[in-house]
């Protein structure tokens, strides 16, 4: 299915991250593709007070991937025949809250999203909170992170997802614009559009955070929307007796952070966007559902890798660390190598942690017709254990080229059996990270044999970077 956002601007895509993350778009993009958008070419003069100062958080596409997975369609009814759509937000696994109008008077009820339905059962309702909650079996669902609406305060970037008129996930974005007191609680009003079949939905902050469900707009009014506080949520969640006003209970300490990161991690890419750059703005013109699989070695440290499996040492991509910001949980890193052939990044990579735990956006920045792109593919990580014996790439007892000694490399790696070419190729690859001219040619030729085109090739052109000797 094709979505449409409403314009969740380049400030929350890319600019937004900080001007040095803006090396993405000044080595992708000429500077007329920024002309007219309200930003800043990088390296041009201009105002230093940017969105940032009143929109702070992660890239509009890292906040869909966080979110988007708790996002589901309901469909209510009495009959054969649902009568009534909206949208709801996983809590755990298998609960779902929902405005209770979205369900009242029905009996019969539906939650999932694309082919994927579920039956789903009332489990409690507050009506005068306009809330319900729907349990659902079976549907293993990713629970929203939960943000205390308290906390919220007017001015900051807010992201509704939701199901408009059945159009699933559909992604618009706004800033809080006031609070309203109301039964004892106060509504969140958002300029982040929403229309019927959004009630039931998600309001969430700029870093992918739970702050409010989204449930009514006011009719001949320009995007005056309002969402109810998560407070009420927990207080329908415990029942009679507790006081709405009461803070939300969130996850423990996290077991990570950026200062703190597992030495590897195996991550699920289970969401691919297609970004377009237009003149007004930046819009989601497809996401769909994807499954692909990615590792990342010595996450800890300032060079990390990325791989397709978790020991291919010929199929890794090296990767610096180009930028972090503690305040807002994420790292940015851009490829060690560029393509040989445009002598573009191939990939972007921005990791965030909340909570312990981290994920990852991959940017790949393409051309479509002569128009700039960006195909986002996101997904969850976790610290895989550790591999088992076999599946580690075996190294001679004897490799001091391992231990830094570059000029030992190509020696070792011809002493290696012609049998393990993976094993030569390890060698020979980290003689040519040590600057070693004749490893990165003797590693290019091995990738080669192994039928890896594209690695060859940039390890030809990293060879062709270096001093003969």
């Amino acid at each position: 299915m094709t979505l449409v956002a409403r314009r969740p601007t380049l400030p929350g895509m890319v600019q937004a991250i900080d001007r040095t993350l803006l090396l993405c778009a000044s080595v992708c993009l000429p500077a007329s593709a920024w002309a007219g958008k309200g930003g800043v070419a990088p390296g041009a003069k201009g105002d230093e007070t940017t969105a940032l100062d009143s929109r702070e958080g992660l890239p509009a596409a890292a906040v869909f991937q966080r979110a988007s997975p708790s996002v589901f369609v309901v469909w209510a009814g009495n009959g054969a025949e649902f009568t009534s759509q909206g949208s709801a937000v996983a809590l755990t696994p298998d609960l779902l809250v929902t405005n209770f109008h979205v369900v009242k008077g029905m009996k019969k009820f539906e939650a999932g999203r694309g082919d994927e339905r579920h039956a789903a059962t009332l489990t409690a309702f507050d009506e005068d909170h306009d809330l319900a909650l729907l349990t659902v079996a079976g549907l293993d669902a990713r629970p929203a992170r939960i943000r205390t609406s308290a906390e919220v305060a007017v001015g900051e970037h807010a992201y509704a997802i939701g199901a408009p008129r059945g159009l699933e996930l559909t992604f618009s974005d706004g800033l809080v614009s006031a609070f309203r007191e109301e039964k004892g609680g106060r509504l969140i009003q958002t300029t982040a559009p929403i229309s019927p079949g959004s009630s039931g939905g998600g309001l969430f902050d700029g870093n992918g955070h739970l702050i409010g469900i989204t449930t009514l707009t006011l009719r001949d009014s320009q995007n005056v929307n309002f969402a109810l506080p998560t407070e009420w949520i927990e207080a329908l969640r415990k029942g009679p007796g507790f006081d709405p006003k009461a803070p939300v209970t969130l996850p423990t300490t996290p077991a990570w952070d950026l200062g703190h990161r597992p030495p590897r991690l195996e991550c699920d890419l289970d969401q691919v966007q297609m970004w377009a750059i237009f003149k007004d703005g930046d819009e989601i013109l497809e996401s769909k559902p994807a499954k692909e699989s990615m590792w990342v070695h010595e996450f800890g440290g300032q060079v990390p890798s990325v791989s397709e499996s978790p020991s291919a040492w010929g199929k890794r991509q090296r990767l610096v660390l180009s930028n972090m910001d503690r305040k807002r949980g994420w790292l940015w890193f851009v490829p060690e190598v560029q393509d040989p052939k445009t002598r573009e990044p191939e990939a972007f990579y921005l990791f965030d942690v909340d909570h312990g735990a981290f994920s990852v956006s991959r940017f790949v920045p393409i051309r479509f017709h002569g128009q700039p792109r960006f195909r986002v593919h996101t997904g969850q990580c976790k610290e895989p254990p550790p591999p088992p014996a076999t599946d580690q790439t075996p190294v001679p007892s004897n490799a001091s080229c391992f231990e830094g000694n570059g000029t030992r490399c190509v020696d070792e790696a011809a002493a290696v059996p012609a049998a393990q070419p993976v094993v030569k190729l390890g060698l020979l690859r980290r003689g040519c990270e040590l600057k070693i001219r004749a490893s990165c040619e003797a590693a290019a030729g091995v990738a080669k044999q192994l039928g890896m085109a594209s690695l060859a090739a940039s390890l030809e052109f990293q060879a062709r970077g270096l001093p003969a000797p």
